[in-house]
């Protein structure tokens, strides 16, 4: 079965949408198995994280079914609904598109904040560790705070143009396609590291080490993305 390479614009939908395709033409039937995604990478001309966030899409509108030690298998439902759901993620963003905003964006915000935060700006940092850790075993309130620190970094910049940016980048935690990814790549012992960096990350902050927080922030959130797809060799 061949796949044809696609266009960087939203690769992951436009994955989606030629598995779909090969419903509707019936060379997938319920219950097949979906090639592996290193070979779905090669037949797409892409990368294996932009596969996973199609399969994850798919996943999520219920037409794939993916199982650990197995694989991914076809879930058959009517194209009428099947389009319905589509149309609605493809309103969404691409949680790749939003890690390179944020290794482009976040490490020069958190050299900013080391060189401009005040008390104020510390303390409320300081509240969002609390409310992760406190929230860890709550998604919901973890993500929101998670956000709300970064949020913060960038408040504490002091860059009122930065800060619009970053508030952007932050909404598409709403997203239903970025939630459920992050949700799944979740385990305590990630939460446990991400604790651990954002504590270096303020502290290189109140120390005024404008060059330590910005390795700081961008180790973070190549951590993140990794945990994010699953993969060590996206690097």
């Amino acid at each position: 079965m061949m796949f044809s390479p696609i266009q960087q614009n939203k690769a992951f939908l436009q994955i989606a949408m030629q598995i779909r395709n090969k419903i509707e033409e019936g060379q997938f039937q319920d219950g097949d198995r979906l090639p592996p995604e290193r070979s779905l990478a090669e037949s797409f001309g892409t990368s294996r994280a932009t596969v996973r966030e199609a399969l994850r899409a798919l996943e999520i509108i219920g037409l794939i079914d993916s199982r650990v030690g197995q694989g991914t298998f076809i879930k058959i439902s009517s194209i009428s609904e099947i389009d319905k759901l589509i149309s609605e993620i493809e309103t969404q963003t691409s949680p790749l598109e939003v890690f390179e905003a944020r290794i482009a964006l976040e490490p020069y915000l958190g050299k900013l904040a080391a060189l401009n935060a005040n008390q104020e700006d510390i303390t409320f940092l300081e509240k969002c560790l609390s409310e992760m850790k406190n929230n860890q075993d709550k998604f919901t309130e973890f993500e929101h705070w998670d956000g709300q620190f970064h949020q913060g970094i960038a408040q504490a910049a002091k860059n009122s143009l930065l800060i619009k940016f970053t508030t952007l980048i932050n909404n598409v935690r709403m997203e239903t396609l970025w939630g459920s990814i992050k949700k799944r790549s979740l385990t305590p012992e990630r939460i446990n590291i991400y604790h651990q960096e954002h504590q270096l990350i303020l502290n290189s902050i109140k120390e005024r080490n404008s060059s330590l927080a910005a390795e700081m922030v961008k180790k973070h959130i190549l951590t993140v993305k990794r945990n994010f797809f699953e993969d060590e060799d996206l690097y």
